[in-house]
């Protein structure tokens, strides 16, 4: 009769740990399966995204933080690729096309480099510049567009109104980019949709006089105004 009650003492306690096991592993697959805030990524830097984004709390932040804090690492520069792509199909859109991501890109918003390390850094931060449009078989494109804006840059070369509409045409794919990554309402998104909707005015007749009889301004003059604009706004924000 001893030896019958200690296996039923044991068999019972061996239950209650399966059981116990059981509860434990579905909690945690659980907590798995819930979605992460971007305060579980971005631990120390998330106030400096908060006050980039000139958001009260992380609740308010745009999807692709959260996206970005609910994959793995492998994965970040997809993410960024398919926010774009869901943007530019949507009715805010500056332009059905998406950018062309790059790793750098990406590494530079995951570290909250909006800006470059000066005003005359137009290799990182966040600015009409960095933006790449296209696939696979544009690459060759792109890198032609690359070393064009560097002889714009350097002002050693004229533009004319066709120039003009091709930068533009770059310059819209950034407002998809901004839009995804500070929010539509951030302040730097609604005045480049008020650029944007200016542009789309009779002011295209009279930048098509400047540049063509004038030659008073470039297209890189615009892209530069936008990219100063960009890094006064963040650099007055970080000094803060």
């Amino acid at each position: 009769m001893s030896l019958e009650t200690a296996l039923n003492q044991m068999a019972a306690a061996l239950i209650v740990q399966t059981n116990d096991a059981r509860a434990t592993r579905e909690q945690k697959q659980a907590q798995d399966m819930e979605p992460k805030l971007p305060s579980s990524r971005f631990t120390v830097t998330l106030p400096v995204l908060l006050e980039y984004l000139q958001l009260d709390t992380e609740l308010n932040l745009p999807t692709i933080w959260y996206s970005w804090a609910n994959c793995i690492k492998r994965q970040e520069t997809q993410v960024l690729r398919d926010a774009l792509d869901a943007f530019s199909r949507s009715a805010d859109a500056f332009s059905t096309s998406v950018p062309l991501v790059t790793a750098r890109l990406v590494q530079d918003m995951l570290s909250f480099q909006f800006l470059g390390q000066s005003a005359d850094d137009i290799k990182t931060g966040l600015h009409p510049f960095i933006i790449m449009d296209g696939n696979a078989e544009q690459r060759q494109v792109n890198t032609e567009v690359a070393r064009l804006y560097g002889l714009l840059a350097t002002g050693d070369a004229t533009c004319s109104l066709a120039d003009l509409e091709a930068l533009s045409t770059k310059e819209i794919r950034f407002g998809n980019l901004i839009a995804v990554l500070l929010g539509k309402n951030h302040a730097l998104v609604v005045a480049f949709r008020d650029l944007w909707q200016l542009l789309q005015t009779n002011v295209k007749d009279e930048l098509h006089s400047i540049l063509e009889y004038r030659k008073s301004i470039k297209p890189t003059h615009i892209l530069r105004s936008v990219q100063l604009t960009f890094f006064t706004w963040f650099a007055h924000k970080r000094a803060n």
